[in-house]
């Protein structure tokens, strides 16, 4: 069985990405825990012990492989000052998802898009989907790139 732990309850703050996620989470036989996060490892035993934060339980769950990512947020020093949204518990600067300027302070902006958006990288090619051909350029292309174009100065 694989475990997928959310401390939200979606696995992406974009109801596009949120939907397409769940649907390969599912056809992996992946289950996800939202609205919980892994406080705890156990590497000799291979257990993990996750928080359920809705419901404040505590599970300890076995795995094979486990990758984590730490919560997301902006850095304290940001976090206390007046650029960051007060409705935001992770301290996020508040912009104007149109112009990207601060909407308190119009002369600082924001250089990424505030909303996650689904974006064509390559025109004609949907790749907010699974595809198998996206996979083998991730497992032999990009490597491939990596290794004997760019560290040699040649891409």
């Amino acid at each position: 069985m694989s475990c997928s732990s959310c401390r939200r309850p979606a696995c992406s703050a974009s109801p596009f990405f949120a939907k397409e996620l769940e649907r390969v989470a599912a056809g992996y036989g992946i289950e996800v825990r939202f609205n919980s996060e892994v406080v705890e490892v156990d590497p000799g035993r291979r257990e993990a012990l996750v928080k359920d934060s809705a419901s404040d339980t505590k599970d300890t769950i076995g795995y094979d492989v486990m990758h984590l990512v730490p919560p997301q947020g902006a850095p304290d020093w940001l976090k206390a000052t007046p650029l960051a949204d007060p409705a935001t518990p992770a301290g996020y600067v508040q912009v104007d998802k149109h112009t990207m300027q601060h909407t308190h302070s119009p002369r600082c902006s924001r250089s990424a898009p505030q909303t996650m958006q689904p974006a064509p990288s390559f025109p004609l090619i949907d790749t907010t989907k699974e595809r198998k051909d996206m996979w083998l350029l991730k497992k032999y292309g990009l490597p491939a790139l990596y290794w004997n174009l760019m560290l040699k100065g040649r891409a």
